[in-house]
């Protein structure tokens, strides 16, 4: 359902479709606020609302869908923080108008593997307890995000070996 003209708000009776695995609505001129009623789509894995003119707060709801993967609506309006029950997924939240903080409990749940920030408004430090998420391999909040890292964050790493100069043949 990508690349279309839908131009209203998201049909009621989407919801109701229980086997739904992966929604595609990117790319639109979709109206109005991200239902919580999402949360009825318990097989959804994969959901992409990119480029369409949500506004509003992100649904904490979205949490409970424990099977979805990757949430992705960046290039939207919405506003407010980042519910702490979404940052367990892979998560694409850029370009919209995020103003908080991100939740210093980020640090607990450890199965997060990519957070793009990038193009909100957050503000505050990067938390610490973000080092205790070993799976995460991006991390983006760069582009006009008004966020610093804590000092800690640039020398509790570990020295990384030299790389060897060492030519490799054939």
């Amino acid at each position: 359902m990508t690349e279309n003209s839908f131009d209203s708000s998201i049909p009621s009776n989407l919801f109701c479709l229980r086997y739904l695995q992966y929604l595609d609505m990117s790319h639109n001129s979709i109206q109005g606020s991200i239902s919580g009623d999402f949360s009825k789509l318990k097989k959804l894995k994969f959901r992409n609302l990119d480029k369409n003119f949500f506004q509003g707060e992100i649904p904490s709801e979205m949490g409970n869908l424990t099977m979805l993967k990757t949430l992705s609506i960046h290039k939207n309006r919405l506003s407010g923080g980042i519910p702490l029950s979404l940052v367990n997924l892979r998560n694409d939240l850029s370009s919209n108008s995020l103003s908080k903080e991100i939740p210093g409990e980020i640090g607990n749940l450890v199965n997060i593997s990519t957070l793009v920030l990038s193009n909100n408004q957050l503000i505050g430090e990067i938390p610490e307890s973000i080092q205790k998420v070993e799976k995460l391999k991006t991390l983006n909040d760069t582009q006009h995000t008004p966020l610093t890292s804590p000092p800690s964050l640039m020398v509790d790493c570990a020295q990384p070996e030299p790389v060897s100069s060492k030519r490799w043949s054939k």
